[in-house]
């Protein structure tokens, strides 16, 4: 591990770095990542010292210079020369960076690294924007923890790229800029080179990613994943899932190690455990996967051991549709103001704020009891709707709400439309501030997508976005809810064997390794929940299923007392995998 002091975290604001999309990597990190960009490009090769020696590197987003000191260190060791590791750093090294401040921090900081004012300038660390710059020759190993900025807030960013050739050949619609690094980074490789990177993990799952997978699918092999869970790596990165990935311009169908963090342990000592080879790591899974698997088997990455790939095949072999073919899946409400918020209130005047006692938590679309009172309206008037949150939704059942939805669009007429006008308007400039009103195609007091009414009245499966199991409850009747909750209807399958097998382990299961995720979270959105596989079992087991699942949803309700509760669930689970012929593994 390097010992060398990093000066980047006291000479870049953190804001600063949020706004170019910039994180600081922690030394044990980035110094554990070129130990592993180093032991696979040298692995296998006779003479090591040579291939090393020889080994072309490059940084393209070297921020203040966060693998700059380990990179050297390393070279330093292997070579057991600090002369023999300048003269690498200075003919095989290039850190680049498009930003003038991070350039000079990173000069200033080799300058420090090597306590003289005379060969600093001999390393290759320029201002370059890696996406259009041209490079004499290609690279073995480019290594490096790219930008994290979205297009939303930064099209002008991203506009730049689409008018060149590059950003044609890989632009996506929701796609983060980070994107286009791991892209360049492949063509600029040689062939057996080495990328490893640290990055989000949504790319290996996301939709705006199909170019992304395409081109890593197309060239390139798994090494090595480190998965960072809900781990937080980065302080400065709020809400990201961080991965380490190392890959090869090699395409192959061997095996390589995707290591899962582990909450409870440490991770400085599981890393170290890693880079030692030891079999049992004190805060890492380790499951060997298959390249042809992981990255062929779905649209996503999937990584998965030989045991689970051959469960998930078993699930699809003896699947005859799925979810999208029996039923319809739609997303809830818009409204795009639920209440008054710190971001939308500033629209307000503070005279009308005044003078209509406005404050920050108030209801907009979506009221409380108290609210709906207090606006003259009450729960039987055509315009108003139970809403509930997704926290309403368990297995098998939903919890009472006490909100209610002004369910508003352009078609409402009469004393109906004069009565939700004469509440909203009050809110008018928050509400004209969303797109549709602002493009004229709805007026201030329509919800943003009210979606049609038949989606959230009558016989229904409902299930939150996000979960850490599925969570699949019945409702007959209205239930309205935000579009973090999705909604199965029309069902062509008796609606309770749908809710018993939704429910089980085994779709948990399967969505856990074929489905969307964040973290430990499952994403629950239109597309997954479709590509749940339906099984066809014989008329008496499904009637079994579906017996049970009433059961539960009556004891559940309230309507049956909770004796043998878990017995049924433990029937519908046995039911379930017995009938896959799967001994069941997951709960």
């Amino acid at each position: 591990m390097s010992q060398h002091k990093n000066k980047y975290p006291q000479s870049l604001e953190s804001l600063e770095m949020k706004k170019l999309g910039m994180v600081f990597t922690e030394e044990f990190i980035s110094s554990f990542v070129v130990d592993r960009a180093f032991h696979y490009y040298t692995k296998g090769r006779d003479d090591k010292i040579s291939a090393l020696k020889n080994m072309k590197i490059l940084e393209p987003s070297l921020g203040g210079g966060s693998f700059i000191f380990p990179i050297f260190d390393k070279v330093k060791t292997e070579l057991e020369s600090t002369e023999d590791a300048q003269s690498f750093m200075i003919e095989n090294f290039i850190g680049i960076d498009i930003e003038e401040k991070a350039v000079n921090l990173a000069k200033e900081n080799v300058k420090n690294l090597l306590e003289t004012k005379e060969n600093e300038t001999n390393w290759k660390i320029l201002e370059k924007n890696f996406l259009s710059s041209d490079f004499n020759g290609k690279f073995d190993v480019i290594i490096g923890n790219p930008p994290y900025i979205g297009e939303k807030g930064n099209k002008e960013l991203f506009r730049e790229v689409k008018t060149t050739e590059f950003g044609q050949k890989y632009y996506e619609k929701g796609m983060d800029y980070f994107y286009f690094f791991i892209e360049k980074s492949l063509e600029l490789l040689n062939e057996d080179g080495i990328l490893a990177f640290i990055t989000p993990t949504y790319w290996t799952r996301a939709d705006s990613a199909v170019k992304l997978r395409g081109a890593v699918r197309d060239v390139a092999s798994f090494l090595e994943v480190i998965d960072f869970g809900e781990a937080r790596i980065f302080k400065d990165a709020c809400g990201h899932h961080s991965m380490i990935f190392i890959l090869q311009k090699k395409k192959v169908n061997d095996f390589f190690h995707y290591t899962f963090k582990d909450m409870k342990r440490n991770l400085k000592s599981g890393l170290t455990s890693i880079i030692e080879d030891k079999e049992d790591s004190p805060c890492f899974e380790r499951l060997l996967c298959n390249n042809n698997f992981t990255m062929n088997f779905s649209p996503y990455f999937v990584f998965a051991s030989k045991k689970d790939q051959d469960i998930i095949s078993s699930i699809q072999a003896k699947s005859h549709h799925k979810l999208r073919d029996v039923a319809s899946i739609n997303q809830g409400i818009v409204s795009g103001a639920d209440k008054v918020t710190i971001s939308n209130i500033k629209y307000i005047d503070e005279m009308d704020i005044s003078s209509f006692e406005i404050k920050k938590g108030d209801g907009i679309f979506v009221l409380k009891r108290e609210e709906l009172k207090k606006a003259g309206f009450n729960e039987y008037d055509n315009f108003i709707v139970p809403f509930y949150k997704n926290s309403s939704i368990e297995k098998y059942k939903v919890n009472p709400s006490n909100l209610f939805l002004i369910y508003s669009t352009n078609k409402i007429k009469g004393e109906d439309k004069e009565n939700v006008i004469a509440y909203l308007s009050k809110y008018r400039k928050i509400l004209e501030r969303r797109r549709e009103c602002k493009n004229g195609s709805l007026p201030f007091y329509s919800l943003q997508w009210a979606r049609k009414r038949q989606i959230f009245e009558g016989e229904k499966i409902v299930v939150p976005q996000r979960a850490t199991v599925g969570k699949f409850a019945y409702h007959n009747g209205e239930f309205y809810a935000s579009a973090d909750v999705y909604f199965i209807t029309d069902m062509k399958v008796d609606p309770f064997f749908l809710l018993g097998y939704l429910n089980s382990s085994l779709v948990t299961y399967y969505l856990k390794y074929i489905g969307k995720s964040k973290g430990s979270y499952l994403e629950l959105y239109r597309r997954p929940l479709g590509e749940i596989p339906i099984p066809v079992f014989d008329d008496e087991k499904m009637k079994d299923i579906s017996r049970l699942a009433r059961e539960i949803y009556d004891i559940k309700s309230g309507e049956k007392d909770f004796e043998h509760l878990s017995h049924r669930e433990n029937e519908i689970e046995d039911l379930i995998w017995e009938m896959f012929e799967l001994k069941r593994c997951f709960d």
